[in-house]
């Protein structure tokens, strides 16, 4: 072999090698982003369903419902482009039937929560229900005028679902005549609706816990009155007391006196 082809050869062999090495580093990236992508496609896919599934139908006005399944059917035909056809599939369905009863599960009426532990559930699911009602707007899916109008609706339920938990405990504390503790109660309520002064609803409830805690307030001056009157108390210049004491020592005084004579 001539120098000219053994250089030549170990010149070939090494542009294969420096070929085949990228070509594995280019697999590997591409199946590394291949699974974050399918990562990032079944958590958006999980937390659509949970908005879904987890929200009551009152909650979730006609239209978004409708964004809502439009968005899970977009995940589900980027998951069938990547390989996953079966779960593709079932998603769809899915979403179909979602999309299908969209208008008669907004008319459902808005349940009340009557424990703070299903409060703080339903209340962290419209915050992520807010943010899809903005990523809607940005994307121009959604007008700015209707965006907004749900936006506020979803704000004023954020702050409804707490209100209906303090109330229920301001109505126990009542039953239980811890009138103070009811106070406290209505207070937290009426606090969860101060930044929407520009939602009618949310100045009527506002109005409503100020009326309780207004007529609380009285009851529980009053009672307090009345405990005031009802407590027996004896005055310092009370004759009776007076002269009650003042027998007992001159008796001691007469007692000692006999005693020291007969000393």
């Amino acid at each position: 072999m001539s120098p000219a082809t053994i250089s030549a050869a170990i010149g070939g062999l090494v542009i294969t090698v420096l070929v085949l090495a990228f070509y594995f580093q280019w697999r590997q990236k591409h199946r590394e982003a291949r699974l974050r992508r399918l990562h990032e496609l079944k958590a958006r896919d999980r937390r659509l369903r949970n908005l879904a599934d987890g929200l009551p139908g009152g909650l979730i006005p006609a239209d978004i419902r409708l964004l809502l399944s439009r968005t899970g059917k977009e995940i589900a035909n980027e998951l069938k482009e990547l390989g996953l056809g079966d779960l593709a599939e079932e998603a769809s369905l899915d979403w179909q039937a979602f999309a299908g009863n969209a208008a008669q599960a907004a008319a459902e009426p808005i349940p009340k929560f009557s424990n703070e532990a299903s409060a703080m559930a339903a209340r962290k699911m419209l915050k992520t229900l807010y943010r899809f009602i903005e990523l809607q707007i940005r994307l121009k899916r959604l007008d700015y005028k209707t965006g907004y109008e749900r936006l506020q609706q979803t704000q004023f339920l954020i702050a409804r679902t707490m209100a209906d938990a303090h109330h229920r405990k301001a109505v126990d504390a009542t039953k239980q005549n811890r009138l103070r503790v009811a106070i406290h109660h209505y207070h937290d309520a009426a606090a969860g609706f101060a930044n929407l002064h520009e939602n009618p609803l949310a100045i009527k409830y506002i109005n409503a816990f100020r009326s309780k805690i207004k007529a609380l307030e009285a009851q529980a001056t009053e009672e307090q009155k009345q405990k005031v009157v009802e407590t027996p108390a004896v005055a310092d210049g009370d004759p009776s007391k007076l002269s009650q004491d003042w027998n007992s020592i001159a008796n001691d005084a007469d007692t000692w006196k006999k005693k020291q004579a007969y000393d």
